[in-house]
């Protein structure tokens, strides 16, 4: 074993050079790319710093910030982080994990150096390193983690080297006035290449590779969900043209991720590809300039067969990404090709294997591979995408148990599976958000147990904010609690809104954010904003639902209807559907048929369904039908005592009998218990009778609205 006997740090090149006795090889890491040699730059910082000290100790990193950004605008250009947090993200993680890889190679090439086989030269990613080179390379990346976890060092001391062995070098200069030059051209070359119009700002464009596996997972497989839908389900629910300032345009690249294929011999792999196609297509919302297909409208034409071309015209995308994932043992092979599906044209494919026990050392090349040729091929900006939640593949694994039982039939599968996620990891945030989104459904379904449910559900969404304050879904999750529960209308707009600004891809946050809006009285901006949930989700049945229930609130009932009417079509029995169905249809005066819609749903579901029986009961009375709204509300006052039935909805039925004043009376038990069901009735088309009564306006008071 030859020891190491020198460090060059070639500023000007971008490489560091490890000078070994003779007769072992100099090793070369070139730093070639942009946000390479971001990193580059950050350890040459590091050394600079130290040999100012005159002591090669720890650095504390933190102090630098405005260096390191400058750095990471004028060297990584367009894949420099939006934010500090963001840079911070990203250099903690680079720090920790892929940068002392010396194998895998994630941030620099190592020169004169082939991969190891079945990698082709040129491929992605081992190369060829004795142990002696890693196990040094590793050593330099040191952390004070005791005292505080940003006091970083450049260990050159750890193989018994000192100040005098490390060099920083820019042509014939050195150390101090080497930095000091290499700092200042880059100054010089930022201020040529200003644009005329060009306005300081302390935003940066963000390309943070955190967890390229959960983004590689997601990506891929939200487009092959999307281009998998059905052409009749796309004629059925068209989206009309957005008014120009809306958030959601035609004009954006459009790629839809279909789901993966389980080619393992193992059909319980199916929820490993699924939840690799959810993670993917949240990950690759966070692209500002791309329209991702959420998941609901991807895995609704899951084994389908439709071929591509149909289901990108019908789903009005661009391009497809498609694969395969097959898991043996501990080996993993996934599959990917990217395609133009109007030209019917291979963009992309790659085959990468991997162990599964490396995943989370490795997911760094396999997205960053795919987001580079995505950015390429598809024309779209960095963004903050790539988001690295837990290094814990046990706890990733199970997680996405926990999402594919997200079900009403699974719930408690699905808690337990994101407790035991939590458990192997404290600071997984995106296993908190689906604790969250969990409790919140089974609050919402079963009312009985609210008061244990909702104050979990805040809890988790609160944890996971704490954890990740960038993470949108914790943000949407959180925002629709403080709607529904709370009735705290200024923080549930902020925190809605603030996770379309994270990730703008995310159908539900659109959706969350138009039941806000109607719940105010918003209903024209409420409306807009269901269409933007329509672009990402065209096939989600709540969010077509919702554009029906809307343009009802609007007044608009023979729209609403044929809305919602079209919606049935394709869900001919889901309970939701026909029930807002059936009071759209009686509304517009079509009594029978809209009580035929409703006594379906009642049904279907049991006679459980507080929304369904209440407005079922409702319909009852004002068509006349007395004796039978009566039956129902001795139905639903048992409930009452039994299974804590909603109040808001009994008022509903009293108000069906043309009795207000007892309607009113369970108006104002709603609003002391805060019932969750009744945030929207200032909009709710059932209580308009009510609005010019002089009570109404103090309920409106009462929760925190005007009337």
């Amino acid at each position: 074993m030859c020891r190491l006997s020198s460090i060059e740090i070639n500023l000007s090149a971008y490489k560091i050079v490890l000078q070994f006795q003779a007769p072992s090889p100099h090793l070369v890491l070139h730093f070639d790319t942009p946000s390479r040699k971001f990193y580059f730059a950050l350890i040459a910082l590091i050394v600079h710093e130290m040999k100012q000290k005159d002591h090669p100790g720890y650095v504390y990193i933190r102090k630098h910030e405005k260096q390191l950004r400058f750095l990471d605008d004028a060297l990584a250009g367009s894949y420099a982080s939006k934010t500090a947090d963001g840079m911070w993200e990203k250099i903690r993680k680079a720090w920790h994990y892929s940068l002392p890889n010396l194998e895998e190679g994630a941030h620099f090439k190592i020169e004169g150096r082939d991969l190891i086989s079945p990698y082709e030269k040129g491929g992605k990613f081992l190369y060829e390193c004795t142990g002696y080179e890693c196990d040094t390379w590793a050593n330099f990346f040191g952390i004070d983690a005791t005292t505080n976890k940003w006091r970083f060092k450049f260990a050159f001391d750890a193989p018994k080297l000192d100040l005098k062995n490390i060099t920083l070098i820019l042509d014939n200069k050195k150390d101090r006035t080497a930095w000091e030059t290499f700092f200042e051209n880059l100054e010089r070359n930022a201020a040529i290449n200003l644009p005329e119009n060009h306005v300081e700002s302390s935003e940066y464009d963000t390309r943070v590779y955190r967890n390229r596996w959960a983004f590689f997972a997601g990506a891929v497989l939200t487009i092959v969900l999307f281009l998998l839908g059905g052409a009749a389900l796309l004629n059925h629910f068209r989206v009309e043209p957005q008014a120009q300032n809306e958030s959601i345009t035609q004009e954006k690249t459009s790629v839809a991720v279909l789901p993966f294929i389980n080619i393992s011999d193992d059909p319980e792999q199916e929820y490993f590809c699924d939840g690799i196609t959810e993670e993917l297509i949240n990950n690759l919302g966070r692209l500002t300039d791309l329209r991702v297909i959420s998941r609901t409208s991807a895995f609704y034409f899951k084994d389908k067969g439709f071929d591509l071309r149909t289901i990108g015209e019908k789903l009005n995308v661009d391009n497809i990404l498609e694969g395969s994932v097959r898991v043996s043992d501990n080996q993993l092979r996934i599959s990917t090709q990217l395609i133009d599906v109007k030209n019917d044209s291979h963009l992309w494919a790659e085959t990468y294997d991997r162990q599964m026990k490396d995943i989370f050392n490795l997911q760094d090349n396999i997205a960053q591979e795919i987001v580079c040729n995505l950015k390429t091929r598809l024309g779209c900006k960095p963004g903050d995408y790539v988001k690295n939640y837990t290094d814990n593949t046990k706890a990733y694994n199970l997680y996405l148990k926990g999402r594919f039982f997200s079900t009403p039939m699974s719930y408690a599968k699905a808690i337990d599976y994101f407790q035991k996620a939590i458990a192997l990891d404290p600071t997984f945030a995106l296993a908190y958000v689906g604790e969250a989104d969990v409790y919140n459904e089974m609050a919402f379904h079963f009312p009985k147990s609210l008061n244990e449910l909702y104050p979990k559900a805040k809890a988790a969404a609160e944890k996971a904010i704490e954890i990740d304050k960038n993470l949108g879904e914790a943000h949407a999750a959180l925002g629709f609690i403080k709607l529904r529960y709370e009735w705290d209308w200024k923080d549930a707009e902020s925190y809605l809104e603030r996770a379309i600004e994270l990730n703008p891809s995310h159908s539900l946050s659109h959706r969350k954010l138009s039941s806000y809006l109607r719940a105010v009285g918003r209903v024209d901006e409420s409306l807009l904003k269901i269409k933007d949930a329509l672009m990402l989700d065209p096939l989600s049945h709540i969010a077509n639902a919702q554009l029906g229930l809307t343009l009802q609130c609007q007044g608009k009932l023979k729209l609403a209807a044929k809305q919602l009417q079209k919606t049935r079509e394709i869900y001919p029995n889901n309970p939701i559907v026909l029930a807002w169905l059936g009071s759209a249809l009686v509304e517009d005066g079509r009594m029978d048929q809209g009580i035929a819609e409703l006594k379906k749903a009642a049904e279907i579901t049991g006679r459980k369904a507080p929304f369904v029986l209440g407005t079922l009961g409702y319909a009852l009375g004002v068509s006349g039908r007395a004796s039978e709204a009566k039956e129902i509300l001795t139905e639903v006052t048992q409930k009452r005592s039994n299974d804590n039935f909603p109040p808001t909805f009994i008022a509903m039925i009293y108000l069906g009998l043309n009795n207000k004043d007892r309607a009113f009376e369970w108006l104002e038990r709603a609003i002391e218990q805060k019932d969750p069901l009744a945030y929207p009735i200032k909009t709710m088309p059932s209580f308009k009778s009510l609005y010019s009564d002089p009570r109404w306006s103090e309920l409106m008071i009462k929760m925190g609205l005007t009337a």
